[in-house]
């Protein structure tokens, strides 16, 4: 009924179970690393697309802002060549076209 445990038949069997069972969970570590590193990687990457966005964004506020600068100087020529035919115009009485500091 019984059999008395054999040592020698026993321990093989367990070295083998313990070798497999050593094998899945280096392979579960090994996993679990590789999908660390892939999402440290894409986390660069979209972190990288994010600067990219916001640098592109800033280039082009910063270009609008310079046309529209160039636009207004352009305007304010116009207006300062209309001033300067309305000043002509205007009798001259010596008041605020110069500011005299002495320092």
């Amino acid at each position: 009924m019984t059999h008395p445990i054999n040592p020698h038949t026993n321990l093989p069997m367990s070295l083998q179970v313990d070798k497999i069972h050593q094998i899945k969970q280096l392979h579960d570590v090994q996993q679990q690393g590789q999908l660390a590193q892939q999402n440290q990687v894409e986390e660069k990457q979209r972190q990288q697309k994010v600067n990219e966005n916001t640098e592109s964004e800033e280039a082009r506020i910063r270009d609008e802002e310079k046309e529209s600068n160039n636009n207004g100087r352009q305007g304010n020529k116009e207006q300062n060549n209309n001033s300067d035919n309305e000043d002509k115009h205007r009798p001259d009485d010596g008041k605020g076209f110069f500011i005299d500091v002495k320092v």
